[in-house]
């Protein structure tokens, strides 16, 4: 019901998505604002690509001086509106895939065509042709943008277990009890495991007495 109140509604909706865009490049929390990386030049001074000794590539601030170390992921930040959500915890075998190994947690986000949210799109696509740059040619998977209502939309996903070859002992973590409190998952697959790469973390927005 809500859903379609908002496509009813869609130039309302885009108008406060444009107010909230505006009103967070004017903090201190601009920089991160996944938008504005939809030119390479941004991406490339602001960003670095570091490959781990497992040669997974991650997107992380730029060293500080030429005598540090640590790499620091970088976070985007997105404002949009969320049309479709596949989250835990998994109560029925209904939440899964055939193949337990593909199971995942998504959340698809649109923008209702608004400017600043398309650019985030365009960045996602400027990313991974970065990515692209410093990887064998087609070993990345072909990704695009999808549409809903005729409006670009980004689908984020994470699947829930790793598969064994590309994992080491080393690299398991207990899978949370609130994601799969029925152990559904977990009966289910036995040739991955979860790792650090397959936990998700979620944000809680509080609103104070005025409501911000």
């Amino acid at each position: 019901m809500a859903l379609s109140l908002m496509y009813m509604n869609q130039q309302k909706y885009q108008s406060i998505l444009t107010d909230s865009i505006k009103e967070v490049n004017e903090s201190l929390d601009s920089s991160k604002q996944l938008q504005l990386f939809a030119q390479p030049e941004r991406i490339r001074i602001a960003t670095q690509l570091w490959t781990h000794s497992n040669r997974q590539i991650d997107i992380v601030y730029p060293l500080t001086s030429e005598d540090s170390q640590e790499r620091e992921e970088f976070i985007f930040s997105l404002r949009e509106y969320v049309v479709r959500a596949n989250l835990p915890p998994i109560t029925s075998s209904g939440q899964l895939t055939k193949n337990p190994m593909t199971a995942k947690q998504s959340l698809v986000l649109t923008g209702l065509g608004e400017k600043g949210f398309d650019n985030a799109v365009k960045a996602v696509i400027e990313l991974q042709s970065r990515f692209a740059s410093h990887l064998p040619v087609d070993s990345l998977q072909s990704w695009s943008p999808i549409k809903d209502e005729d409006k670009l939309c980004l689908e984020l996903s994470n699947r829930y277990f790793t598969p064994d070859y590309l994992t080491t002992e080393y690299d398991t973590v207990s899978l949370d009890e609130s994601i799969d409190p029925l152990e559904i998952l977990r009966t289910k697959t036995t040739n991955g495991k979860h790792t650090e790469d397959n936990v998700v973390f979620y944000y809680e927005q509080l609103l104070d007495k005025n409501n911000k």
